[in-house]
């Protein structure tokens, strides 16, 4: 397993020198970076990406959150 030092926005519950987990094999796990279409319904998530590769757009702000409602197979998205 590769391990890399990245710089994460702290979600509530988490803690100094936790392991974050991200990919698709992550566990859903507070901290961990999952992909929203692998995430059960009602998952509460922080720090969304609107698109791949945008850096965070959604839910960013201290406080805020967002809940995957539902997951739509034919348009492939949640």
């Amino acid at each position: 397993m590769k391990k890399r030092t990245e710089l994460f926005i702290a979600a509530e519950g988490m803690h100094t020198g936790q392991y974050i987990y991200c990919g698709k094999k992550a566990q859903l796990n507070i901290g961990n970076d999952l992909l929203v279409g692998t995430m059960p319904k009602r998952t509460i998530i922080c720090y969304q990406e609107g698109r791949p590769g945008d850096r965070g757009k959604l839910a960013r702000a201290s406080g805020n959150y967002a809940t995957v409602i539902s997951h739509n197979p034919k348009t492939k998205k949640s």
